[in-house]
């Protein structure tokens, strides 16, 4: 094993953003501290990849939290200009579904907020009548 970047442990992830964890139930190591995790039958351990470093969430998953808030946005901008260069690619099908699902969400608030808008207005021409 690698040298573990932290002496201990960086405490659980708390934004759950990170939809590519896979689950075990142990035993497993998390490579961010070095603690060795027991098996664990009753509640899966959540692991991710961090820099090339294994990552149980419980253990170290702020890591991942505090790289996100930092450099999230770096990241999400090379993401979408990869993904305007090839956005037909098998790599960007995950995001396709994910932005198809929240392009519906945006119709309905639009929807919202387009028919306070028109009561707002409707309201705001009688009191404009006299």
């Amino acid at each position: 094993m690698r040298k573990p970047l932290v002496k201990k442990s960086m405490g659980a992830g708390k934004h759950g953003w990170n939809t590519q964890q896979i689950g075990t139930d142990g035993p497993v190591r998390c490579e961010i501290c070095g603690t060795d995790h027991p098996e664990n039958r009753e509640q899966s351990y959540y692991l991710s990849d961090f820099l090339g470093y294994r990552v149980v969430d419980h253990c170290c998953g702020k890591i991942i939290d505090l790289a996100y808030l930092g450099l999230g946005k770096v990241f999400a901008l090379a993401f979408l200009k990869e993904f305007a260069d090839d956005p037909g690619g098998s790599r960007f099908y995950i995001f396709l579904n994910c932005l198809k699902d929240a392009m519906k969400t945006a119709e309905k608030k639009l929807a919202e907020v387009s028919g306070q808008v028109a009561e707002i207005s409707k309201v705001a021409g009688a009191l404009g009548k006299p």
